[in-house]
């Protein structure tokens, strides 16, 4: 929740633990939710193209449909978030 008092602190703290490798995107429906996405190992979201196989291997592990979070993913590469970025 982007109106929440620690909300900047939070944000902040993912940017150091993931050295940056972080993607926000707007959650549906509500102009205060994001979705916070960050990667490990990684210098930030893998490419389009990668992810419909990375979800398709993954898939047989999971219940979830992984094809929505991927689209979530790649619009929030998009997504400008520096309205976010307050410390």
């Amino acid at each position: 929740m982007t109106d929440k008092p620690d909300f900047h602190r939070s944000l902040r703290l993912h940017r150091e633990v993931f050295a940056g490798a972080v993607t926000l995107a707007p959650s549906e429906g509500s102009d205060h939710n994001i979705t916070v996405f960050a990667w490990k190992e990684m210098d930030g979201p893998p490419s389009f193209a990668a992810m419909p196989g990375r979800a398709r291997a993954l898939a047989p592990r999971h219940t979830v449909n992984l094809h929505a979070p991927a689209m979530r993913i790649e619009y929030g590469k998009k997504f400008n978030g520096n309205r976010y970025a307050q410390a």
